[in-house]
C-alpha cells in the first residue's frame, strides 16, 4: 500500500458510515463511535480509508480485499495516527457576536436566564397558536412556565 501523508485524518462522529475518504479536499473523516471501542475494526476502517486515498479508481469489493487482514504492530500504527485527529464539527456557535441574541430577537445588555425565558415564552407561544386547548396546568408540566 503506497503511504500518502498528503491526507488528513479527522474524527467526525456524525457520520453515518463507519469511515470515508473525500479526494477533492484531501480528507479522511473517521467516525470513532460507531466502532464502540473495538480497536481491531477501528484499526481496519483507518486501513480501509487510506488504501482509498492512495487508489481512488479502485472498487469497494478490491479494497476490502487488499485491506483484510494486519498484524497487531500494523493495527498499534494505525491507532496512533488516530489519537493526534482532531474532531471534526460541523457548526459552531458563534456567542462573541450576538447570535443568540439574534436567534430570540433581543437588543441591549441582557442578565442571566434572559435567554431561558424568552425560549420558554416562545415555545408556550407556539404551543397557543397551534390552536391546541393548552390548560395552565398542562403548560406548566410540559415545563413551559
Amino acid at each position: 500500500m503506497k503511504k500518502n501523508k498528503k491526507y488528513k485524518i479527522v474524527i467526525n462522529n456524525k457520520l453515518k458510515a463507519f469511515g470515508q475518504t473525500d479526494t477533492s479536499k484531501k480528507l479522511i473523516e473517521i467516525n470513532k463511535k460507531k466502532h464502540k471501542g473495538d480497536k481491531a475494526q477501528l484499526a481496519d476502517t483507518i486501513k480501509h480509508e487510506k488504501y482509498h486515498a492512495a487508489h481512488p479508481k479502485a472498487s469497494e469489493k478490491t479494497t476490502y480485499k487488499k485491506t483484510d487482514v494486519h498484524s497487531k504492530s500494523e493495527e498499534m500504527n494505525l491507532l496512533a495516527k488516530l489519537k493526534n485527529a482532531p474532531l471534526e464539527t460541523k457548526k459552531k456557535l458563534n456567542y462573541k457576536k450576538g447570535s443568540l441574541k439574534r436567534k430570540f430577537g433581543m437588543k441591549g445588555s441582557t442578565k442571566p436566564g434572559d435567554f431561558i425565558a424568552k425560549a420558554n415564552a416562545m415555545k408556550q407561544k407556539r404551543v397557543i397558536n397551534n390552536n391546541q386547548s393548552a390548560s395552565r396546568v398542562r403548560v406548566a408540566r410540559m415545563g413551559l412556565v
